[in-house]
Order: structure tokens, then C-alpha cells, then sequence
């Protein structure tokens, strides 16, 4: 087992940059909308986890062992080597050897243990966001909206085909946030209802677009599927861009709601200049909610600027550079393979007697010399 992890995480810390860095290129030469890069990180996603399988042999014994029980077996006799043969890719459609590196048991055993460790934190990351979301509806209130905001409230959830979920009020969020993936929560700040029309409005649609596509637990599943590689700096960047393009395309819904992209800019404005002076509990959360401040020049960029439009040789020759960085990148990841290769340990000898390496022959008995006279 620790050396299918070692192998696993070895071809894993090459691979996965190769296939992001690619899809990154040709997303950028396409120059694809909010709805299709977001469908493609998703899938980048799981190809990344799945990809540093592709060639991983888990029932065989390692190569370096075997030889050696083979040469433990014979005690005495001249040297006696061996060599694997290369994969032939024709026939068995295995990915070839890229290069081996040499551990022994030691090293193997303490890079598990470093990998289980952070297997260990990551996971309690998401369980410490999952206890501050609970910890953070278990101090919330039951609200009664005014009935200018109630009306609006009815008004988004049954444009969107959303059921009406149910409210809270919280003093330690400065924006709207869903919280649950079965009975999910609107937990709304204090002082919601006193907002200007445009943004509850705003905050509502964002919201229900949330709710709509099941974000919460869609983002639940995505962190809990890409533990194996939590640590990678890759899976960290295709994350942010799941979770940027997600937002996006909840702006896209709330802006259609409001009839009007730059409205709703107005209103992400606002609040993000209500929460300079605040801290916003829900981002330590699995919650999702409108406001990002990390992104928020992006997402009023993408609101309010039409998308580039470069000329046809330039876009053309952008995508064809992309698409062979992707396929070079994606061809380099299917193709080979780094197999760890672990240092020879002493194995046991044979239980039978060995065999002798050269034939055994009687000779015929010296006669005894004379006697002396």
C-alpha cells in the first residue's frame, strides 16, 4: 500500500501541472464564456485525480524485490543479474517508464506518514468549516421580513422555480449566505429588510442562483473528492477557478433578474464597501454568498465589459499554439510513468537445499604410499 501512495503522489506532482497549465491556454484561446469554463474546471478536476493512475500496477510485487529473492535464492556461483523488459505500448496499452527513483523503507514509510498528516489536516479543515457553519446557525434568529421584502423574496424565488427556504438572521455575516445541502438555510444579516430595493433584490437572486444549482453541495463534493490531492498548488488553482466561475454565473442570474447588469454591479459595490469596516463569519463556512471580496473586480469586470474580440489570424493562431501545448501535455501524462523503485532488502533463503552450481564428480580413492623399508 505505501507503494502505491508513493507512486501515486509521484506522478501525480508532474502530471496535474501539466494538464492545468494546458487547459488553462486553451480556455484563454478560446476565450469561452463564465458557463463552459466552469463546466471544464469540473472536469479537470476529476481527470486530475484519476490521471496519475493510468499505468499503476497495485498487485504486483516491486521489480527490485523479486530480483532479489531470485539471487538470494542461490548461495554460492558467479553473479547473477536481471533486467525488466520495457512495456510495449501496442500491446498492452500501458504507459511507458519516464524515469524510477530509488527509496528504501525508511524513506517510503516517512513520506506516508507526511501524506497521511496532511491528509489529516485538509480534512479537518472541512470539518472545522462544516462545525463553524453549524455554530453559525445555531446562533442566528428567527426572522419576520418586512412585508416590502418578504413580497420581493416571493417575488425572485418563484422567477427562479426555487422553493422558499428557510430564514435566519445572524449579527456576524454582512451579505446573504446558504448554508445546507439537504435543508439548506438563507441566513441574512441584521438589518436586511432596511436595504434599498435594488439590493435585497440583488442578494436574493444571487442566492437563489445558488440554491437553483445546488452550490453547496456541489462545493461539499468537490473538497471532499480532491483530498488525495489536497496539497497540490494545482488542485488549489482549479478550485479557485471552479469557485470564481461559480460566482459568475450567479451574477449572470441575478443580473438577469434585475433586468440590468450595471444595477446589479452597484449593488456588489455596496456591499463590499459595507464590509470594510466588518468581518464576514460565513467566509470561514461551507456557505455560499454573494459577496467575494477576492474577486470582486473580476466579477463587475465580466458584469459590465464586453468580452474581447480579437481579430481571426490572432485568435486562430492563439488556439492553435493552445490546443498542441494541451494535447503535448495531456500525450507526456498518458504516455509514461514514474515508478518508484525500492532498495533491494534482504529476503530469506529457500527452505529446499540449494543446488549446486556445478556438477558433482567421485573421484577414485589415492592408494596409500608403501611402507619404508
Amino acid at each position: 500500500m505505501e507503494c502505491a501512495i508513493v507512486e501515486y503522489l509521484a506522478n501525480a506532482f508532474w502530471q496535474v501541472p501539466l494538464l492545468v497549465a494546458g487547459v488553462a491556454a486553451l480556455l484563454w484561446a478560446l476565450g469561452a464564456d463564465v458557463r463552459t469554463r466552469h463546466r471544464v474546471w469540473l472536469a479537470v478536476l476529476a481527470a486530475a485525480l484519476l490521471m496519475p493512475l493510468r499505468g499503476m500496477d497495485f498487485g504486483a510485487e516491486p521489480a527490485e524485490q523479486i530480483v532479489t529473492a531470485a539471487v538470494a535464492s542461490v548461495p554460492h556461483g558467479p553473479q547473477i543479474t536481471a533486467s525488466i523488459p520495457d512495456v510495449d505500448l501496442s500491446v498492452t496499452g500501458k504507459p511507458a517508464h519516464l524515469g524510477r527513483i530509488v527509496l528504501d523503507c525508511a524513506t517510503t514509510t516517512w513520506l506516508v506518514r507526511v501524506y497521511m498528516a496532511a491528509l489529516a489536516f485538509f480534512g479537518w479543515r472541512i470539518l472545522r468549516s462544516w462545525i463553524a457553519a453549524q455554530g453559525l446557525l445555531r446562533r442566528s434568529r428567527s426572522i419576520d421580513l418586512a412585508p416590502r421584502a418578504m413580497a420581493i423574496f416571493a417575488q425572485v424565488a418563484d422567477g427562479q422555480g426555487v422553493p422558499l427556504p428557510r430564514l435566519r438572521q445572524s449579527d456576524e455575516t454582512i451579505s446573504p449566505v446558504v448554508i445546507g445541502a439537504v435543508r439548506p438555510v438563507l441566513l441574512l444579516p441584521a438589518g436586511f429588510d432596511r436595504l434599498k430595493d435594488d439590493e435585497v433584490r440583488a442578494a436574493l437572486s444571487h442566492e437563489f442562483a445558488h440554491l437553483a444549482r445546488r452550490d453547496y453541495l456541489v462545493n461539499l463534493i468537490c473538497q471532499v473528492f480532491s483530498l488525495p490531492l489536497a496539497w497540490h498548488p494545482a488542485i488549489h488553482y482549479v478550485h479557485k477557478r471552479i469557485r470564481d466561475t461559480r460566482e459568475m454565473l450567479c451574477d449572470a442570474v441575478a443580473a438577469d433578474e434585475m433586468a440590468s447588469p450595471v444595477r446589479y454591479a452597484a449593488c456588489l459595490v455596496a456591499f463590499a464597501l459595507r464590509a470594510l469596516d466588518g468581518h464576514d463569519a460565513a467566509l470561514a463556512t461551507q456557505g455560499v454568498s454573494m459577496f467575494d471580496n477576492r474577486i470582486l473586480e473580476e466579477r463587475i469586470l465580466q458584469l459590465t465589459q464586453a468580452p474581447e474580440r480579437p481579430d481571426p489570424s490572432t485568435r486562430l493562431a492563439r488556439l492553435a499554439g493552445a490546443s498542441v501545448g494541451l494535447v503535448m501535455a495531456v500525450t507526456m501524462a498518458l504516455m509514461f510513468h514514474i515508478t518508484p523503485t525500492w532498495a533491494e532488502t534482504p529476503v530469506a533463503a529457500a527452505a529446499e537445499p540449494p543446488v549446486p552450481l556445478t556438477p558433482q564428480i567421485d573421484l577414485p580413492a589415492i592408494p596409500s604410499a608403501p611402507a619404508a623399508p
